[in-house]
């Protein structure tokens, strides 16, 4: 097997695994061809009967289940960039407080690729991307949205990152990730975020993925702590520390079908989530 084709067997697991990551995020390192697009799609059930409130892990009343269908478009403008868009709907369910449902927050960004690995004659170089997007926020109940069962923060925003990628030789093992900044208004605290993952071939059709994120509130309340009242959930201070495996088949036609399962790890001010959910890829 060529590197080339290896570059796109891992291009269409990275891009999935991401799909579906507990901070929404479509986008990696590898860019569709010119004139081509990717259409992702996911659906996940995400719940969790444990918080942390402020640092101390504290136990709900009853489970938080939230339900999300996401759709993807990646679309390669120029040979070096790329344009995404994620959408999707959301609904929210907690004991009896009343559903929250509506659109999801929408991300949209472009990519410009610094570095080529599949280009260059260095073993050694990784494929490095820049990623600019913009955050759109949801048409969820904004008025609850300081509710313990929120789909989100409601606010829009802006966030920037560098991912990468690479082909370990000439084996069917790959290394992603991204690193970056977000922005969003309603005094919702700006985040950093990082993440690293590997995924592998096998028998060129079966793909697995292990990914690592972590993402850190800059600064805000904490929950219960000095300052804080319900209607200023979106103003705490969360972190998180994720962990997504993901399995998956990848067919002659260069469709990809797969399912995920995530768990968060650690935090502070958010909730001992599990997430599991099917994802697919279809190129055009």
């Amino acid at each position: 097997m060529t590197r080339t084709k290896l570059g796109f067997f891992q291009f269409l697991l990275a891009a999935v695994v991401l799909l579906a990551s507990v901070p929404a995020n479509s986008t990696t390192a590898y860019l569709p061809a010119e004139g081509r697009f990717f259409l992702n799609g996911s659906y996940t059930f995400e719940t969790f009967d444990e918080y942390w409130r402020g640092r101390k892990k504290t136990d709900l009343p009853d489970d938080i289940h939230q339900h999300t269908v996401s759709v993807g478009l990646e679309y390669g403008l120029l040979d070096d960039v790329a344009f995404d868009l994620t959408l999707g709907y959301t609904r929210s369910s907690f004991a009896r407080v009343k559903d929250l449902d509506g659109l999801n927050d929408t991300t949209l960004g472009v990519r410009w690729r610094v570095f080529d690995e599949f280009r260059s004659d260095s073993p050694y170089v990784p494929t490095l991307t820049l990623r600019l997007g913009g955050i759109i926020e949801g048409s969820y109940d904004t008025v609850a949205t300081g509710a313990r069962n929120s789909p989100g923060d409601g606010a829009s925003g802006v966030e920037t990152s560098l991912l990468f990628g690479k082909i370990l030789g000439y084996t069917s093992i790959g290394l992603f990730g991204d690193i970056g900044y977000r922005h969003r208004g309603s005094k919702v605290p700006d985040d950093f975020f990082v993440s690293v993952g590997l995924d592998r071939t096998f028998f060129d059709r079966i793909l697995t993925g292990f990914h690592y994120r972590h993402t850190q509130g800059l600064s805000g309340l904490d929950i219960g702590g000095p300052g804080f009242t319900p209607s200023r959930f979106p103003e705490v201070r969360e972190i998180s520390d994720n962990i997504q495996a993901e399995l998956g088949y990848l067919n002659s036609r260069g469709q990809y079908f797969g399912v995920i399962a995530a768990w968060t790890i650690a935090g502070r001010n958010t909730g001992q989530k599990m997430v599991l959910g099917p994802v697919a890829s279809f190129p055009f």
